[in-house]
């Protein structure tokens, strides 16, 4: 998708703090050579609010405080799941969950001021019952449950939520959940953290977009079939589904706080991908030549539009995440498929990076120069790489040192792109010191971003 892309790779633990270290990693790496960057996560889960109030959510949002930054987020692949219920509790209610798994847990989220007695009936029939303000833990003969009821309002959101864990049980056994308004009743929206795990009886498809996908700021992405047939090292292989079709597994929005959710969908099904050394054979997915394998999941759509965003960002750096979400809402494409839109499965629609380029970014983005340094640090010398708007007269790169000292400037021929390189010595053939050096492009229309160059010798 954005072949002259560089990739900076980060390995996950899937654990929430890691992950926003690793994000910001990634920003780091980029401002340090003066460039965009948009980070892939094709990662999710549902234990939260669903609603973008999160502590992984809200790190997420807070780090695109600038132009030239994006994240892009899988939707999650629970859209055929009965992971999620939802109700106006106003009477007793009870829901049923199908265990799959010998651990189970979920989160019931209400406001904050909303009270409900909880109760957990086992499928040998004993009960767990807790008030508001109390948790309580059982053993069973069908296994233990847990159940917190004492979360405080969170005052980010004004919500609280009841927790339930269930251990040691037997997959194929249904557990009881029961809640009953002690101090005013009101919406409530459970989900089982683990999708794999279990199902509620009275599920259904709505509200499944996985945590950070309901973050406020990042481009949530949902998957399409666009391919269900290939030959594997075993012989020809199809796929379920119609081509062109949301697939299946696709999760859908909104969020907890009624936010249209995912943005947009790209290509999910069957997508073939680079397969590592480390794999474990897959024969009837694994492609001939031990290189590729096929796959499919909301994780191979999120790329798609990773590097959509990086094609934006080559041309217009300085794009907000904003205007990049802006831009790719407005170039998707609407079919049969997708119907009406926007909606809760397809967001805006199809992505088409193309129509995004045409019709989504404004004349003040195409208007900004780009500069990008190839290596930083250097030791040796230095290259740059500059992109121009259409129609530049001139341009020049300068370098300063950070008293704002003009140290160096030479013209640029090639426009409205291409490559220059500096040899780290001044405009009167001085070698420069080790340190910290200020990089910028100047020409007839404006000023490029700042590269921030450190040599080191």
């Amino acid at each position: 998708m954005a072949p002259g892309a560089d990739l900076v790779i980060v390995k996950t633990t899937f654990y929430e703090h890691t992950v926003v270290d690793g994000v910001r990693f990634v920003f780091e790496a980029a401002q340090a050579r003066g460039r965009p960057a948009v980070v892939n996560l094709s990662l999710g889960g549902h234990a939260g609010p669903h609603d973008g109030t999160s502590l992984f959510e809200r790190m997420l949002d807070a780090m695109l405080d600038r132009p030239g930054r994006a994240i892009v987020v899988a939707a999650g692949n629970e859209g055929n799941g009965r992971i999620h219920v939802g109700a106006d509790v106003r009477t007793t209610t009870t829901w049923h969950l199908d265990v799959e798994k010998s651990t189970v847990s979920a989160q019931l989220w209400h406001s904050a001021t909303a009270g409900f007695s909880a109760t957990v009936r086992a499928p040998s029939g004993e009960e767990l019952t807790v008030l508001p303000g109390a948790r309580g833990w059982a053993s069973t003969a069908s296994g233990g449950v847990l159940l917190d009821n004492t979360s405080f309002p969170d005052p980010r959101n004004l919500s609280r939520h009841i927790y339930i864990a269930l251990t040691v049980v037997r997959p194929g056994a249904t557990w009881a959940i029961t809640l009953t308004p002690v101090n005013g009743g009101g919406r409530v929206d459970g989900w089982v953290t683990d999708a794999s795990s279990a199902q509620f009886r009275e599920g259904g498809t709505s509200f499944t977009i996985a945590e950070p996908g309901n973050a406020h700021r990042v481009i949530t992405v949902g998957a399409y079939i666009t391919n269900t047939r290939w030959i594997s090292v075993e012989g020809v292989q199809t796929g379920d589904g119609e081509v062109g079709a949301l697939a299946a597994f696709s999760s859908r929005g909104p969020t907890r706080d009624g936010r249209p959710k995912p943005d947009l969908a790209a290509p999910g099904a069957w997508i073939a991908s680079a397969r590592s050394s480390q794999a474990w054979p897959a024969p009837q997915l694994d492609l001939p030549g031990d290189a590729y394998t096929m796959m499919q999941g909301t994780s191979m759509a999120a790329p798609h539009v990773t590097g959509a965003v990086a094609l934006l960002f080559s041309r217009w750096p300085r794009l907000t995440w904003s205007e990049a979400k802006d831009a790719l809402l407005a170039g998707a494409r609407v079919d049969l498929h997708v119907g009406a839109a926007p909606n809760h499965a397809w967001g805006a629609g199809k992505l088409d990076v193309s129509r995004a380029a045409r019709l989504g970014v404004g004349p003040d983005a195409v208007a900004t120069p780009a500069l990008f340094a190839r290596v930083n640090p250097v030791s040796h010398e230095a290259w740059f790489q500059y992109h121009c708007p259409q129609g530049t007269r001139w341009a020049s790169l300068h370098v300063y040192d950070l008293a704002g000292r003009p140290l160096y400037n030479t013209g640029l021929l090639a426009l409205p792109s291409g490559e220059v390189r500096w040899d780290l010595r001044t405009a009167d053939g001085q070698w420069v010191a080790s340190g910290l050096y200020l990089v910028v492009l100047v020409t007839d229309r404006a000023r490029s971003n700042i590269v921030r160059l450190v040599v080191q010798r």
